[in-house]
């Protein structure tokens, strides 16, 4: 006897549309500018805003940043990071909140963003050693990079205080202009803001980011856009768990501060 086929009503979203937030921060400024001075770019490209660092900094701080020197990716571990801190999002509370993190899993995430998965072909209990100060674990992994493995190779705890004693020496001594920069963020936020109801999420993305295209693909389970002045040009991208995170130049219009001043786009049809 044939059992009688079950009578289904399905009422769920077929098309599940991933949540997208816009956010503005010092803190993530502060992360970009140094994954920025860190990364092998061309110099040509760096804002006179990261010159700074060179003219303010202490010796003992561009001699720790020397050492990350083609590491620039490191920093964006802690973009993620800095989205647990409590808000108002300022430097003072995300290096209070740093200092607090499980460190283990603060390295275990350094190792994911620099390719450190399983998906790579990296073992997960090799991995999760190697977060834990595992010597022959780090060993195992046979990294290349010589300055992500000094930090792999020191304690959790080592590698934890390292980071906050160096971005409170950024902090400081070395003024990136932070708290100036944030009208202008906030400006582009509210932009994008407007338009997040109006366009598909992968469509946002592409819009913002001047051409990059993004496929939602299952396990992402949302998009985190965060304007930035010290990368322009560049878009960054990076993930933290299941989040994927844009970080994307602002416009030109939202460097001035007139909100009534016509889109770079449109001076351009005009001329």
């Amino acid at each position: 006897m044939t059992p009688p086929s079950p009578q289904v009503h399905d009422y769920t979203d077929r098309r599940r549309r991933l949540p997208v937030t816009v956010e503005v921060s010092p803190v993530y400024e502060l992360l970009l500018a140094l994954f920025s001075y860190q990364s092998t770019f061309d110099e040509n490209d760096h804002p006179p805003l990261l010159d700074r660092i060179d003219a303010q900094a202490t010796d003992q701080v561009k001699e720790a940043l020397a050492g990350m020197a083609g590491c620039g990716a490191f920093w964006l571990t802690l973009m993620g990071v800095a989205r647990d801190v409590p808000l108002p999002h300022t430097v003072a509370r995300f290096l209070t909140h740093l200092g607090t993190v499980d460190p283990v899993e603060l390295r275990r995430q350094m190792l994911a963003n620099a390719g450190y998965t399983r998906s790579r072909g990296h073992e997960q209990v090799t991995i999760d050693a190697a977060a834990d100060g595992d010597s022959t674990a780090v060993a195992a992994l046979d990294m290349q990079d010589d300055d992500l493995r000094v930090l792999i190779e020191m304690s959790p705890d080592d590698t934890r205080a390292w980071l906050v004693d160096l971005l409170t020496a950024v902090d400081r001594d070395v003024d990136l202009q932070l708290e100036q920069v944030l009208p202008t963020l906030e400006r582009d936020a509210a932009a994008t803001r407007s338009l997040a109801g109006k366009m598909e999420p992968e469509d946002l993305v592409e819009h913002v980011t001047n051409g990059v295209t993004f496929d939602p693909r299952p396990g992402i389970a949302g998009v985190v856009l965060i304007p930035s002045v010290v990368i322009r040009p560049w878009v960054v991208i990076s993930d933290h768990g299941d989040v994927r995170i844009f970080s994307y130049p602002v416009r030109d219009e939202h460097l001035v501060a007139d909100p009534a001043s016509p889109p770079h786009e449109l001076v351009d049809v005009f001329k």
